[in-house]
């Protein structure tokens, strides 16, 4: 048994017009590689929840750096279909937990948040080992990754619709621990061009 990552990497990115997990970030890599690659440094344990039609795409071929190894994706993470992934993002949850029930634990992390740093998704799975819900915060607002001990897992096993974990959340409030962390990455995903744009023009910015 074991902690690891469970990326939600099966939206439709229709306020971003395509397939924004493809979109290329300041130094080369896609929304996508640059989440996993993140969260790689912080575990080597990765469930990646996507569409059928986006593996078949080839989209998960896409070469990837992770613990020193350059491979497809599909090779470095262990990735699933979820075939009601159209139905809203707790159907993904659904989908990934019961393909990771032997975990101890998990962060559920999104594809599209390539600002996350790795030793924010350290820190949660160390905060993991003590709380059953870890809840990350910075400037008082709390953002992802979101992690979850296998007590939990049959309520996140239950979820469906677009409200994914939030209302358990908001359930066990007494159980989560809301984690104080210098990271604005867990507030910054790619929704919108405009994300995207922000993301380069800080590059920019800081060059």
């Amino acid at each position: 048994m074991s902690y690891g990552a469970l990326v939600l990497a099966a939206g439709f990115g229709r306020r971003f017009g395509g397939n924004k997990l493809a979109a290329l970030l300041p130094g080369g890599h896609s929304v996508l590689q640059q989440t996993l690659q993140h969260i790689a440094d912080a575990t080597p344990h990765i469930t990646l929840v996507t569409r059928p039609e986006l593996q078949e795409s080839g989209m998960l071929d896409a070469e990837l750096l992770l613990n020193g190894h350059r491979a497809p994706i599909r090779d470095l993470v262990n990735c699933i279909p979820c075939v009601d992934a159209d139905k809203g993002m707790g159907h993904s949850i659904a989908c990934g937990i019961r393909e990771i029930a032997h975990w101890q634990g998990c962060l559920i992390c999104l594809g599209d948040m390539p600002h996350v740093r790795s030793n924010t998704y350290r820190q949660v799975l160390q905060a993991l080992e003590r709380s059953p819900i870890v809840l990350p915060v910075h400037d008082g607002r709390p953002g992802n990754p979101v992690g979850f001990s296998a007590q939990h897992f049959h309520h996140l096993a239950e979820c469906h619709g677009d409200s994914g974990a939030r209302r358990l959340i908001r359930n066990l409030g007494e159980q989560v621990l809301h984690l104080d962390l210098d990271d604005p990455g867990i507030h910054r995903d790619i929704d919108t061009p405009a994300d995207l744009g922000e993301s380069h023009s800080r590059n920019e910015q800081s060059s």
